[in-house]
């Protein structure tokens, strides 16, 4: 699935309803490599197990295809996801100074799982002769390389309660559409998690800190995908600690089976590709 040309997007449908408890001699899925095996067992909720699980194939069946395009054959067992000390998941496929990397995002929400990879996030967009120490300092800071970061959200379209447009929407974001639009609410949503999750922030940043806004009124979907992207407070120093990057941000709605199932929101923020940045911390040629 592409929303985007620079990005592909894997979809992983999985049973939402499961008991509270997870069966104590249940067999970890085969996608799983032995360390993922090893934590998805640690999970006492099965519910946490299936969704866990469906992300990273998910993430898996994106690398692997990326990996065939390179001529590639690798099981999805030998295509492992870690995290970095932020959160962000990334995707490792070999061992040592020979393996590859693949930074990517994850996400899921009432029995459908997405993951996002930026298909040519494996090229630097800074100048070659920079490039060695650009990488040195994202690992020295455990961030990942601006070039390859993209954050993604799905959430099931539902209606939000009036507490959450009050925590979630700021008040140049509300409309009369707004309060009542289900679709217009899961929309926003998805867009300021993605945007965090670019942002390599979390929940530490506070929703009126990514703003949406248009010269009138976000009326729609449409109106939403034309408005400008501001940010405050946390997460403006997040977005100038990465040396003040151009944001780019999709969203759409999607079905989980083909038009016939719930409806869903995902939005995806990342990096224009192929755009020159400055480095962190480096003003300097």
């Amino acid at each position: 699935m592409k929303i985007e040309p620079s990005i592909q997007i894997e979809l992983v449908t999985f049973p939402s309803a499961a008991p509270a408890s997870a069966p104590p001699n249940a067999e970890p899925p085969r996608h799983l490599s032995s360390p993922e095996a090893v934590e998805w067992k640690t999970f006492k909720s099965e519910k946490r197990r299936r969704e866990w699980s469906a992300g990273r194939l998910a993430a898996k069946r994106l690398v692997r295809r990326r990996l065939r395009e390179q001529g590639i054959a690798r099981p999805l067992a030998d295509i492992r996801i870690a995290r970095l000390e932020s959160g962000e998941p990334y995707a490792v496929v070999g061992r040592d100074g020979r393996a590859r990397r693949y930074n990517l995002s994850i996400s899921h929400s009432q029995g459908l799982a997405a993951c996002a990879l930026l298909l040519d996030g494996r090229r630097a967009v800074v100048h070659a002769r920079r490039r060695t120490r650009y990488r040195a300092q994202c690992r020295a800071q455990g961030v990942t390389p601006l070039a390859r970061r993209i954050g993604v959200d799905i959430e099931q379209v539902a209606r939000r309660l009036a507490s959450w447009l009050e925590e979630s929407a700021h008040p140049e974001e509300r409309s009369a559409a707004l309060e009542k639009d289900p679709i217009l609410q899961t929309a926003l949503w998805t867009l300021k998690e993605a945007v965090m999750k670019f942002l390599g922030t979390g929940m530490t940043v506070g929703l009126w800190d990514i703003r949406f806004k248009a010269d009138r009124p976000l009326d729609s979907l449409e109106d939403l995908r034309t408005s400008s992207l501001e940010l405050h407070g946390r997460a403006r120093e997040a977005w100038q600690s990465l040396g003040r990057p151009e944001i780019l941000w999709r969203t759409q709605t999607l079905s989980s089976r083909k038009g016939s199932g719930p409806l869903f929101c995902l939005s995806i923020a990342y990096v224009p590709p192929q755009r020159a940045v400055h480095l962190m911390g480096d003003e300097t040629s």
